[in-house]
């Protein structure tokens, strides 16, 4: 009996100094805009900004809706919203003019996807690489004025 009452007592102890690791799923990266709507509430502020500003757009609050009406748009004008993350612009490709103008956006690594764009305003942000444009060989129109670019 003492046995049993001390090895359960042994037990009992280390259990409580026990703690199991817990690690969260990892997180994956939404491809389409329907996945980045879809996980809007995780999302930081500033990406959600850029949703909501194509939610508008889309003029509708229906994830699956606006993600049909964005992909079919060959135009897009973003100025003047208040954005710095445009990873949810990533998968637009069929836009051939989209204009970010007077924003806060520092990285356009997401623009390089966007290989259908001929004409593309990124003045008034805070960019200071261009090249992720490298990828942009439709391009005849860019603007750059009003940036860090050195």
């Amino acid at each position: 009996m003492k046995l049993s009452l001390v090895a359960t007592t042994i037990f009992t102890l280390t259990l409580g100094f026990y703690t199991p690791k817990v690690t969260a799923a990892p997180i994956k990266t939404p491809k389409t805009f329907k996945e980045w709507c879809q996980q809007k509430a995780s999302l930081p502020q500033e990406t959600k900004r850029t949703v909501e500003a194509l939610l508008n757009v889309a003029e509708t609050r229906n994830c699956s809706q606006a993600n049909q009406t964005l992909t079919k748009l060959t135009s897009l004008y973003l100025g003047e919203n208040q954005i710095s993350d445009i990873k949810p612009l990533s998968n637009l490709t069929n836009l051939t003019s989209l204009d970010l103008s007077e924003n806060k956006i520092s990285d356009i690594k997401p623009l390089s996807n966007l290989t259908n764009l001929t004409a593309l305003d990124l003045s008034g942000n805070q960019i200071s690489d261009i090249k992720p444009l490298s990828n942009l060989t439709k391009l005849t129109n860019l603007y750059l004025g009003e940036n860090k670019i050195s």
